[in-house]
């Protein structure tokens, strides 16, 4: 039975493929199988779908989701450890057209929740901006703390996140320092606004 994996190593993989296999998927089998992808496989996703239409804010957060609502996406990076992730993002109650998020991992007590900003594009590719946070904090969320100080400073200072859209709740990203590649790679599925759901360790 065909799999995501086996989509990503065919000789030429699809995206348009990729794309309607996991929009045919419950979201928890998206996540299931977004999951297994070794790093080699996220990196490549990333590599397929750089044709893709531009990700848009809606792909992070739908636009009928009210400001403060968290927006969960289940991810999955190419590190070597710590593999499993979220990102959680919201709309910011300032802008419509704003985004607020943070990472939540089970490193957090040591790197930091690596508070982050999105905003409209003013280039093709959507990003995720480490180098601003939140105004505010959201309740439930940790304290907003930044990004420049400690061992967040290693690994979220001026770092930007590179968007692509893989299917209608799939995103795949490469993260970035000053305009350079770190060559590393994450996806990410997006679950239901406000879902509740018990977070990672």
């Amino acid at each position: 039975m065909t799999n995501l994996k086996q989509l990503l190593k065919e000789k030429q993989p699809n995206a348009e493929a990729l794309a309607a296999y996991l929009d045919a998927l419950p979201v928890a089998e998206q996540v299931a199988q977004v999951r297994t992808l070794s790093p080699g496989l996220v990196k490549k996703m990333y590599q397929v779908t750089a044709g893709n239409a531009p990700c848009k804010l809606e792909d992070i957060v739908p636009s009928d989701v009210d400001a403060g609502v968290e927006v969960r996406h289940k991810g999955i990076n190419s590190l070597p450890v710590s593999r499993l992730f979220e990102k959680r993002f919201c709309r910011s109650p300032e802008q419509k057209n704003h985004f607020w998020g943070y990472n939540q991992q089970p490193l957090m007590w040591l790197t930091g929740p690596g508070f982050f900003v999105v905003n409209e594009p003013n280039e093709d590719q959507l990003f995720i901006d480490y180098r601003s946070v939140p105004n505010e904090k959201i309740e439930k969320w940790p304290n907003i703390q930044p990004n420049e100080k400690g061992v967040s400073k290693l690994v979220y200072a001026n770092m930007q996140d590179y968007m692509r859209k893989v299917s209608s709740r799939v995103t795949v990203g490469e993260a970035c320092k000053k305009g350079k590649s770190m060559n590393q790679f994450f996806a990410l599925v997006r679950l239901e606004a406000g879902d509740e759901e018990t977070p990672l360790p």
